[in-house]
């Protein structure tokens, strides 16, 4: 019997870690964190300026779009100067406010697009109450706004805007000129990421969209 209790206390003793084993698991496993942390919060850093590009890219590109189909000037305005609180929007407006966040508001950077319902602001094919002006369906109103709170610490200048801090798409001609100046608005939106890295998002006069990397900090993109 003494023998198996003897037995059942080496067991249980071999069981644990010594403390030089304890020692080492704790070293390797700081060397894993030195090495790891640092990759893994530059994949975030990347990763933020890429989404924040893009999704520019995008919206910009939507807005040229939009202006062919409807054969009508869109606008892309921005509220940006190089800090990393930002915001834009399209609207189908002349002008737009970027700090309504109301689709419904008539001032609200938003575009329409039909719902379907036959009432829609594009077509303005009724006038309910006779009063000359056509109805608004506010249904078919899409808020177009989009900020920096996605983007931790990217930050968004302007650089190089015809028309201060406007883009206007002309729909007859699929270009940047806008149809009451006679302007063309290009421009490039510059960002940074928290750690520096660099993305641009350039317009030509012809309407081209295109992201670039001025200084080769962002992994598959084209130098500017």
């Amino acid at each position: 019997m003494q023998e198996v209790h003897g037995l059942q206390r080496l067991k249980s003793r071999q069981k644990g870690l010594t403390l030089v084993e304890l020692m080492v698991a704790v070293a390797v496993v700081g060397v894993l964190l030195s090495v790891g942390i640092p990759s893994f919060t530059n994949m975030i850093d990347t990763n933020r300026i890429k989404g924040a590009a893009e999704t520019l890219y995008a919206n910009v590109q939507r807005a040229r779009s939009e202006s062919i189909k409807r054969n009508g000037d869109i606008y892309v305005n921005f509220s940006a100067d190089g800090s990393a609180t930002w915001v834009y929007g399209v609207s189908d407006l002349t002008s737009c406010t970027l700090s309504v966040t109301d689709a419904t508001n008539a001032a609200a950077c938003a575009i329409t697009v039909d719902d379907g319902d036959g009432d829609n602001v594009v077509h303005m094919v009724t006038d309910s109450d006779g009063d000359g002006v056509f109805d608004q369906d506010l249904g078919d109103r899409i808020l177009m706004r989009f900020i920096d709170e996605q983007y931790v610490d990217v930050t968004m200048a302007l650089s190089g805007f015809a028309s201060g801090t406007q883009l206007v798409f002309n729909g007859r001609q699929g270009t940047t000129r806008d149809s009451d100046t006679g302007i063309f608005s290009t421009g490039t939106v510059q960002l940074t990421s928290g750690n520096g890295k660099r993305l641009d998002v350039r317009l030509s006069a012809l309407g081209q969209v295109r992201i670039c990397t001025p200084d080769n900090s962002v992994p598959g993109y084209q130098a500017c």
